[in-house]
């Protein structure tokens, strides 16, 4: 069968997706600024034989990798390689407490897994893997969405470490938002009656938007922090500003919140007689809308390898580009999970001990064989979700 020659493939080039995982975890860098990481993949992928094109579609430290042809489905896997700041004994460190060079070294070991096989067999298709920088910070998986790097892939895959192995992934839409105030100057003591505090119209939106918390539905997430709050105690600021994520389980009512949100500022403009300014990053992040096919042929490849997905309890959860992709493409977005290993949770410090273990190495090979099968199930019988009957294999 096709699914254990592909298997012994992802074997025979174990060790070289074990050594991407571990390069990368060796040379930690953030968003937008991964030179070395996205240099050493597009290295990589070039020299087993895929097309490269570096620096993909306008972004430095993207890059796209192509095998085959277009005579059947395109399949993306999507690599990340940003690691987050905050680690070390200085604390201003970068570290792949997120794992991202484990997706690097799983989505390499299913694009080149598949390559060999095509390339001994011939179905028909294309291997896509794309670098997608700065999932942790500038969410590029939008701008290369915007940039139409998707619009001829019929398919996604990616895994990300976490605590419990499970195709049922969750996502909130998120948006930064940014609310400044301008009010005017005056001695706090001697003439404070002459001034326009902004600070208290920052103080005002925080208490409208803690109101505003019992009117939302529970899957809402608002949480920020004060930028600007007056330079001294003896003067009256006259420049404050506050800087808010606000999250929630679905795209849509996520601008609803925002709505809310900004008439809280507004209403605080107005108590205190400053002006508001209201600014909104780039880029949302949306939900995860996983496709039910592919997802479930994920799940099924996961389970005859030997794992145990889950139907999670938590509800909880962040924010990630990835969920801009499933409205965009079929994708199947998965979690591998670690819980079994250790106790630390990703963006943790702990979980740096996690993210290029040999246990993660192990998880690796699983991650990229059940991707990757799951893949070729497409690339043999294009047009369906999850055939039931493999006899042409």
């Amino acid at each position: 069968m096709y699914t254990e020659r592909l298997y012994q493939i992802e074997d025979e080039i174990g060790k070289t997706a074990e050594r991407v995982c571990t390069e990368v975890f060796a040379h930690p860098e953030p968003g937008d600024a991964e030179i070395w990481s996205s240099a050493f993949l597009a290295d990589e992928a070039e020299r087993i034989g895929f097309s490269v094109t570096r620096s993909y579609l306008g972004l430095p430290t993207s890059f796209r990798a192509d095998f085959g042809d277009e005579d059947g489905p395109t399949i993306a896997f999507l690599a990340e390689y940003d690691a987050l700041p905050g680690y070390g004994e200085s604390g201003k460190e970068y570290g792949h407490a997120c794992g991202h060079n484990w997706i690097a070294g799983s989505t390499y070991a299913a694009a080149a897994a598949l390559k060999k096989l095509k390339e001994e067999t011939g179905f028909r298709g294309r291997i896509s893997w794309i670098g997608t920088p700065a999932e942790e910070t500038n969410n590029r998986k939008i701008t290369l969405i915007e940039r139409g790097a998707f619009r001829n892939v019929d398919a996604v895959f990616q895994m990300h470490l976490g605590w419990e192995t499970t195709v049922h992934t969750t996502a909130l839409a998120c948006a930064v938002l940014h609310y400044e105030f301008e009010g005017k100057a005056a001695h706090a003591s001697a003439a404070p009656e002459t001034g326009i505090n902004a600070l208290d119209a920052v103080m005002l939106t925080f208490a409208g938007i803690n109101c505003l918390r019992q009117h939302v539905t529970p899957d809402v997430r608002i949480h920020g922090v004060v930028r600007d709050g007056g330079q001294a105690p003896n003067v009256v600021p006259d420049h404050a500003s506050m800087e808010v994520y606000i999250r929630a389980a679905d795209k849509d009512y996520l601008e609803e919140v925002i709505e809310k949100a900004g008439n809280c500022a507004k209403g605080a403009a107005m108590m205190t007689g400053a002006k508001a300014k209201i600014l909104r990053d780039e880029t949302t992040t949306y939900d995860i809308r996983n496709h039910p096919g592919l997802a479930k042929m994920l799940e099924k490849h996961l389970t005859e390898l030997g794992e145990t997905p889950v139907i999670p309890k938590k509800t909880m959860t962040g924010s990630t580009d990835i969920g801009n992709v499933t409205y965009e493409v079929p994708t199947a977005y998965a979690i591998m999970g670690t819980s079994e290993f250790s106790g630390a949770r990703t963006h943790e410090a702990e979980f740096l001990t996690v993210a290029d273990s040999g246990y993660a190495h192990r998880k690796l090979h699983v991650a990229a064989k059940a991707m990757a099968a799951s893949a070729l199930e497409l690339y043999l019988h294009p047009g369906t979700d999850a055939p039931a009957d493999h006899s042409c294999l």
